[in-house]
């Protein structure tokens, strides 16, 4: 039979006090930050902003909290989670404007005569199926 847990405070659960909330914070935008592909970024976003992720996890705590130690630790957790979906989607458009510029200039033209062709959502909603590159000689089915 083990002793009393002389460190149990029912007020302060560890994964929320404000030195772990930030290392995963600051866990979480290093892999942003060194996320060189759309890929990665994908990668990163699971594992740093899913439904499973420290974060996520820390933020399903705050329910165990005393009602007068909810608020403090659910803006702690509220500001690093949305200082991690922030980097994630500037990252996100960094990188995107990357790979567009990294397109042809045929596939380019190709994208646009197909958006005056079929439609702009028919286009994106093939788009994300299809490589740009592809070969487009059938239209796009609605």
């Amino acid at each position: 039979m083990s002793g009393p847990n002389s460190e149990y405070d029912p007020v302060q659960v560890t994964p929320l006090d404000e030195e772990h909330v930030s290392a995963m914070r600051e866990e979480a935008l290093g892999a942003i930050a060194a996320a060189k592909t759309l890929e990665d970024l994908k990668r990163v976003r699971t594992e740093h902003a899913g439904d499973r992720s420290p974060l996520a996890l820390a933020n399903r705590e705050i329910g165990a909290l005393p009602p007068q130690a909810k608020k403090e630790a659910g803006q702690r957790v509220g500001q690093a989670r949305g200082a991690v979906n922030q980097a994630i989607a500037g990252k996100g458009g960094r990188l995107s404007a990357i790979l567009k510029e990294k397109e042809s200039p045929s596939d380019r033209l190709k994208f646009m005569f197909l958006t005056v062709l079929v439609g702009y959502e028919t286009v994106q909603s093939s788009v994300a199926h299809r490589p740009v590159s592809s070969s487009w000689t059938s239209r796009p089915a609605r």
